[in-house]
């Protein structure tokens, strides 16, 4: 084994520095060193995303059927009309 004794590669840096705005003029983020978060979702994750869980629709349907029961469920004929229009089934 060989050791070298200039000792490590002097560090270089990963990036050019960014020139610098002038004034009254704002860097963009990037160049100001503000990073942002970014999440892009498949249309089949967003499904599943919107899918209530098994427990939760059981009992969002046990408090419409109790309801429907005791005559107190009541529709609201704009948004039902609202809602067939967006589908398309009107």
């Amino acid at each position: 084994m060989n050791i070298d004794p200039t000792g490590p590669a002097p560090l270089r840096p990963v990036q050019a520095p960014q020139p610098r705005p002038r004034t009254g003029e704002q860097a963009p983020a990037s160049a100001r060193g503000e990073q942002h978060d970014r999440i892009d979702l498949s249309a089949q994750a967003r499904q599943l995303a919107a899918i209530e869980s098994a427990d939760e629709r059981a009992a969002r349907v046990e408090a419409l059927r109790a309801a429907v029961q005791d005559g107190t469920y009541q529709v609201d004929a704009d948004e039902l009309a609202g809602r067939i229009a967006e589908r398309g089934d009107a």
